[in-house]
């Protein structure tokens, strides 16, 4: 039994508190935030959002350009080993041959003859059906800045054939737009020859011996000039896709010939990709969705970020492969 004296006693003693829990009711902290402090969290908030988000677009933007790049370095890499394995001649941008499927090849140009370099597809150029190829929609021939793959439908109602689009397209030269050599006129006369890095034949131009002005100072691919409400636009004409070498020449419109042939002009410079009216020669020369250069990629196999306020004559220089034009690396 407890000492009920004792316990009589401590009670009575000055100072002695009851503890919470004891009987004694706790003191409630005050819960909830005002008005006031809500708007300032928000403000902050939106504060700290305005300043990340144009941060993470950009770094987008960077990571889209070094995937675009990466496309360009494994044509330069498929390039280079098609070289070596023919030695020295080049891929044909297409010519009138029927080749070991009987297909003519005037529609199979330089793109599809490296198929069998890129592993994932070098089934392409084994593969038997002819509209599949066609169809197909290699992810190196993109640039994620613009978009991803789109589809081209030929309007014309005998054909009704799909053809997969492209974002880049092989250097023809200087020759200007319907003046020094038209365009359409190379696939009816073989005589007249492109001075850019590629021919109409396989067996015409070597890598050893038609390059008097540098390996690298020789664009061979680049990015198009497309606007974005055009990319994969259908139109009369529009039938070469990827596969494409040559313009088709199937239309007089002459802009619709250059908005998926795999071939552009140099001759006119680069621009950025616009919205809204633009004049039909742009769509036959080379740009970006970029917003202040347009990859390259040279014969000898480096890719460059060329700025769209590059020297048109330095564009030029670099269009040819045996203009012997002088040109300091520094200007582009």
């Amino acid at each position: 039994m407890f000492d009920s004296t004792f316990l009589s006693r401590l009670r009575s003693k000055p100072g002695n508190v009851p503890r919470a829990g004891c009987g004694a009711r706790p003191r409630r902290g005050r819960s909830g935030m005002t008005l006031i402090e809500l708007l300032t969290v928000i403000t902050i908030i939106t504060v700290l959002a305005a300043m990340m988000f144009p941060a993470l677009s950009k770094a987008r933007e960077r990571a889209r350009a070094v995937s675009c790049m990466n496309n360009l370095r494994q044509i330069g890499l498929a390039f280079n080993m098609f070289v070596d394995d023919k030695n020295g001649k080049l891929p044909a941008l297409g010519n009138d041959e029927i080749d070991r499927k009987g297909w003519k090849s005037s529609s199979w140009g330089a793109f599809y003859r490296l198929t069998p370099y890129f592993e994932n597809e070098a089934l392409l150029f084994h593969e038997p059906d002819k509209d599949k190829v066609m169809a197909a929609s290699p992810q190196f021939l993109y640039c994620p800045s613009r978009g991803g793959p789109f589809k081209i439908r030929d309007q014309r109602p005998a054909q009704g054939l799909t053809f997969g689009g492209t974002d880049l397209a092989f250097n023809l030269g200087t020759a200007e737009v319907g003046r020094d050599i038209p365009f359409p006129r190379h696939r009816r006369d073989a005589s007249l020859p492109f001075n850019g890095p590629l021919g109409r034949n396989t067996d015409r131009r070597s890598i050893f011996t038609d390059f008097s002005d540098g390996l690298e100072y020789t664009v061979l691919v680049s990015e198009v000039y497309a606007q974005p409400v055009e990319r994969g636009l259908q139109r009369p004409g529009q039938i070469a896709g990827w596969v494409g070498g040559l313009p088709p020449c199937h239309t007089s419109i002459e802009p619709a010939k250059w908005a998926t042939d795999t071939g552009r002009s140099m001759a006119i410079e680069p621009r950025p990709n616009t919205s809204g009216t633009a004049p039909p020669e742009w769509r036959a020369g080379f740009g970006s969705s970029h917003v202040s250069f347009v990859h390259t990629l040279m014969v000898g196999g480096s890719v460059r970020r060329i700025s769209f306020d590059i020297e048109l004559e330095v564009w030029h220089a670099l269009g040819t492969r045996n203009g012997r034009e002088y040109i300091d690396g520094t200007e582009f």
